[in-house]
C-alpha cells in the first residue's frame, strides 16, 4: 500500500513539474519566421569541413531574436515532406545572431539531398526550418544513392538513386503532449513502476 501512495505522489510530482516549468519563447507566427539561406545547393561539402548556416528574419522583436535555435543536417533524399534528422550540428545560436559556424560530422554517408534543418522550441513544441538541399561526400549535381540505400548496402536490395534537388524553405510545426497527456503517462508509469518491484 505504502509503494502505491508513493507511486502516485511521484506521478503527481511530476506532472506538477513539467505544468509549472518555466514557458518556451513563443513558436513562429506570421511575425517571427527565419528563412535559411546558407548552404544554398552552390557547394558540395566533405565529412569534416566548415559550414556556415546563415539565416535571415523579418521582425526586430526581442523574445524572437533571442530565442534559441540549433541545427541538424537532415536527409531530404525522400522529398520534403520525409526529411530525417541525420547528425546535431554542434554549436548553437540565437535566432537574431543571423549566423552560427559548424563543422559538417564525420559519419555523414555520401549524398546529394541533405538540408540543414534549424529547431526552434516554442510553446506548442517545436517548429522547424529547413535550407536548400546541397550534397555531402559527392560532388555538385551527381545522383548518388541514398543514405536509406546506403545504410542497407550489405543486403541484396536495390540501391535507389536520387538527383540532387534543391526546394524552398519549408516550416513544419509538431506539437509536445497535452497536461492531460503527460497526467496519463506520469500515471501508467507509476502504476508500471509499481508492478516492476
Amino acid at each position: 500500500m505504502l509503494k502505491l501512495i508513493l507511486a502516485v505522489l511521484a506521478a503527481v510530482v511530476s506532472v506538477l513539474a513539467q505544468t509549472s516549468a518555466p514557458s518556451a519563447p513563443s513558436a513562429p507566427t506570421t511575425s517571427n519566421s527565419m528563412v535559411l539561406i546558407s548552404p544554398n545547393g552552390n557547394l558540395a561539402y566533405k565529412s569534416g569541413d566548415p559550414i556556415t548556416i546563415t539565416w535571415n528574419i523579418n521582425t526586430d522583436a526581442a523574445s524572437w531574436r533571442n530565442t534559441q535555435v540549433t541545427f541538424e543536417i537532415a536527409d531530404a533524399s525522400q522529398g520534403a515532406n520525409k526529411v530525417t534528422p541525420f547528425a546535431m550540428l554542434t554549436g548553437t545560436a540565437n535566432i537574431g545572431d543571423l549566423q552560427m559556424q559548424s563543422t559538417i560530422p564525420t559519419n555523414i554517408p555520401a549524398g546529394g539531398a541533405y538540408c540543414v534543418r534549424a529547431d526552434v522550441r516554442g510553446t506548442s513544441g517545436f517548429t522547424y526550418f529547413f535550407s536548400p538541399n546541397f550534397p555531402i561526400n559527392q560532388a555538385l549535381g551527381v545522383a548518388a544513392p541514398t543514405t536509406a540505400a546506403v545504410a542497407s548496402a550489405g543486403s541484396s536490395a536495390a540501391t535507389s538513386m536520387v538527383a540532387a534537388v534543391q526546394p524552398t524553405s519549408v516550416a513544419a510545426v509538431t506539437s509536445k503532449p497535452s497536461s492531460a497527456e503527460r497526467i496519463v503517462i506520469s500515471l501508467a508509469a507509476a502504476i508500471v513502476g509499481l508492478f516492476a518491484v
